[in-house]
């Protein structure tokens, strides 16, 4: 990568100008494509063995994927976590995530948790399944604790889809090279397995990757 920085560095002004332009461009095209949802879109995956469970969202931030999980999954308890600490929005974030459940309907199937992805605050074998879209790729060299927790909290046989931005074209466009800093799926699929997992499915959506976890039965 440093090599890769360099050349880029050396190109003419001019140049790297107009690529600058063009990645802007093509960012904010495929940002707009796969952003036109009012809510977040989560792949057809066997997320639940019965009719009933409670779910955990985690690392819920607005809440966008929790209102996804309520429409699909009509009659599952939810729990939304999140560490509300924002300190780019009023109060952390906990109104806004209580009201965008009250807009949705869904406050009374819904319970906000407030708590650390590395330092999950529910006993084991608390929940029947588990969802983070884009949460546990932000905790840096504690993302593999962040899986360890995930676990924990599920029940024997329970499945987690996990949802993270991988280096692509997709991301590139987004981001520029700074997508060359995320954890590719080879490396995902090692943290998983040496956190007790196996994994179920994988995929990909709206330039994103993403897996289905189990956890062993026995």
């Amino acid at each position: 990568m440093p090599r890769f920085l360099s050349i880029i560095n050396q190109l003419p002004l001019s140049m790297r100008s107009s690529d600058s332009a063009a990645n802007f461009f093509a960012g904010g095209l495929i940002a707009r494509t796969v952003g036109r949802y009012e809510h977040a879109a989560l792949p057809m995956v066997d997320l639940l063995s019965g009719d009933t469970g409670v779910v955990l969202d985690a690392g819920c931030g607005a809440d966008r994927t929790t209102i996804a999980l309520g429409r699909a999954l009509r009659s599952e308890r939810i729990v939304a976590l999140d560490r509300c600490d924002s300190d780019y929005i009023e109060g952390g974030g906990r109104a806004l995530l209580e009201q965008n459940l009250r807009l949705a309907g869904l406050t009374g199937r819904v319970d906000i948790e407030l708590g650390d992805l590395t330092a999950l605050p529910f006993p084991e074998g608390r929940f029947d399944a588990a969802v983070s879209a884009h949460a546990i790729d932000h905790l840096g060299l504690q993302k593999e604790q962040g899986l360890r927790e995930i676990l924990r909290i599920l029940k024997p046989g329970g499945r987690f889809l996990l949802i993270v931005w991988v280096p692509g074209w997709t991301m590139f466009a987004i981001v520029s090279v700074l997508a060359l800093l995320f954890s590719g799926k080879g490396a995902w699929r090692r943290m998983a397995t040496s956190a007790g997992f196996e994994l179920c499915d994988e995929g990909m959506l709206n330039g994103n990757w993403f897996v289905v976890l189990k956890k062993p039965v026995t």
